[in-house]
């Protein structure tokens, strides 16, 4: 389970080829995403990191696109 949270922009940059942009991040309810709060007590000394926070994990993209052929028309003549 996580909580998403991402926000993007998309434009044509030429009649055939378009630009976007994302960036997003993940609230997760967990804390060991990353394997650094081990769940067996015999392991004490391999904790790192904040292990009173849950874990957060962050991605960003970008794509470029090309359209082939042309776009359909939804215009009222």
């Amino acid at each position: 389970m996580n909580i998403p949270m991402a926000v993007g922009v998309k434009s044509n940059i030429t009649p055939h080829l378009v630009l976007g942009f994302e960036v997003g991040a993940r609230y997760t309810f967990e804390d060991d995403l990353d394997g650094s709060s081990p769940s067996q007590d015999k392991y004490p000394g391999l904790k790192f990191g904040n292990t009173t926070n849950k874990d957060w994990y962050v991605f960003s993209g970008f794509t470029l696109t090309y359209t082939f052929g042309n776009s359909p028309c939804y215009c009222q003549d």
